[in-house]
Order: structure tokens, then C-alpha cells, then sequence
């Protein structure tokens, strides 16, 4: 991974499907699922499957994406980060 100067963090928890738009699309970027009991799904298509993260799992890529589509296949509401490079 190269170096970049530009950082976009987004915190915040999930209940049912959220879509997450970033200021710009990023070169590299990393989703956390910081819950310590639910799974966290997420995709960059609507056409697409959704991919799962365990609790307390993370994925990162050099992917280029500006929104990502969340979902939370609980009722219960789930915590994530996401961060991106570029």
C-alpha cells in the first residue's frame, strides 16, 4: 500500500441496510466490524452478494469504492468502522 494523503473514517452502527457515501473514492480502504457478538455484511454493488465479517473481523484492499452498502443480518444494531486511503 502506497502512501496517500488523504484519511476518511466513518463510525457509527448499522440495524437493518445502510448505505455509507465517501467525500471522495478512495485507492485502499478497510471495513471493521466492531461488534464482539453480531456478523456485518457489506457489498459495493446492489447486484452483488453481500461478503460477511465474523465479530471482531476486519477486510481491507486496494478496491476503489466511493459507497458501500451495509447490512446488519440481525435485528440487533451493529458497530463498524470504515477507513479510507486516497
Amino acid at each position: 500500500m502506497g502512501v496517500w494523503a488523504n484519511l476518511e473514517v466513518s463510525e457509527s452502527t448499522v440495524t437493518t441496510t445502510k448505505t455509507v457515501t465517501l467525500e471522495r473514492k478512495c485507492r485502499a480502504i478497510e471495513i471493521i466490524n466492531d461488534s464482539g457478538s453480531k456478523q456485518l455484511q457489506f457489498k459495493f454493488k446492489s447486484g452483488e452478494s453481500y461478503s460477511t465479517l465474523k465479530p471482531l473481523e476486519s477486510w481491507s484492499s486496494d478496491y476503489r469504492a466511493r459507497t458501500i452498502l451495509l447490512n446488519s443480518p440481525s435485528t440487533k444494531s451493529v458497530a463498524y468502522r470504515i477507513r479510507a486511503l486516497g
